[in-house]
């Protein structure tokens, strides 16, 4: 079987759909017209259509506040998901606590209310975007030959030195832009840098495991 008949997700079924990286549900209606589909085992593109859901309505939680259209972006992104998914919203409500909140700028802004995070769908999410992106711009499925480790950065105003290098790539006019760093002589070591509207910075590293099948130490 060849690579190209592979899931680039799991590396192991055969390919019989097209999965959108990353998830096409976090653009609202109508989806822009340049989003990345990869191949994909009907198991993994329909196996996590929850998370996918989960990590939409999460990530445009923590964007509101710093965009001056934030009640167009609830509306669109967040309400038709919360009022269905009973769930959902019980498991945000729970998790939601008082933060102090300041801008950029200095600016105080009072006490607002904080959701945490759903590191499940968080994971989830970002390692499928990795995975599925390190074969779209390198070829190589990760399949079991690297362990991908994907982190969370929150709101920063710029990203490491490492990355300035690097050409950002776009996605629906700027709403997800992303950086990697990849050379051809190691094929399973890549970091990649992601940002959504501009305000949620995520990210995450390719590295293979060490000798004894571990994750090394990022």
């Amino acid at each position: 079987m060849s690579k190209k008949q592979l899931c680039v997700i799991c590396g192991k079924n055969l390919a019989t759909t097209r999965d959108h990286i990353p998830p096409k549900s976090i653009f609202p209606k109508p989806r822009p017209g340049d989003l990345i589909t990869v191949p994909a085992c009907k198991e993994c593109n329909n196996g996590d259509s929850i998370y996918d859901e989960t990590f939409k309505v999460y990530a445009n939680l923590h964007v509101l506040r710093g965009k001056d259209n934030w009640e167009e972006i609830f509306r669109k992104n967040i309400l038709p998901s919360i009022k269905h998914n009973k769930k959902l919203l019980h498991e945000i409500l729970s998790n939601s606590r008082d933060v102090y909140v300041k801008t950029p700028a200095g600016i105080e802004l009072g006490y607002m209310k904080g959701v945490k995070w759903n590191s499940g769908a968080f994971k989830t999410v970002i390692e499928r975007t990795i995975r599925g992106l390190h074969w779209y711009h390198t070829g190589e499925i990760i399949g079991d030959k690297a362990i991908v480790k994907p982190i969370f950065l929150g709101n920063i105003e710029r990203p490491a030195e490492a990355f300035n290098i690097v050409k950002v790539q776009s996605i629906a006019n700027n709403k997800f832009q992303y950086k990697y760093l990849y050379t051809e002589e190691s094929p399973y070591y890549s970091a990649w840098l992601f940002i959504y509207e501009g305000l949620l910075w995520v990210g995450g590293a390719v590295v293979p495991p060490d000798k004894k099948g571990e994750t090394p130490l990022l």
